[in-house]
């Protein structure tokens, strides 16, 4: 089955073109967070941590 990508433009003005900017940017921090997490983890005790253990460690952090 093929996917397909549905590509939409945006129209902001520059005070709007901010926000979507900085979703974008927490949510890469985040998931770079949550996948340096697992590395460690794994690294630390060759086993994979959880994705409840894993939003336990991130629920605090300063990027959701």
């Amino acid at each position: 089955m093929p996917y397909k990508a549905l590509i939409t433009r945006l129209y902001l003005n520059p005070n709007q073109h901010q926000f979507p900017l900085s979703l974008m940017r927490a949510s890469r921090s985040l998931y770079n967070q949550a996948l340096y997490n697992v590395r460690q983890h794994f690294i630390k005790t060759l086993v994979y941590l959880s994705y409840n253990e894993n939003y336990k460690l991130l629920k605090d952090s300063e990027h959701t």
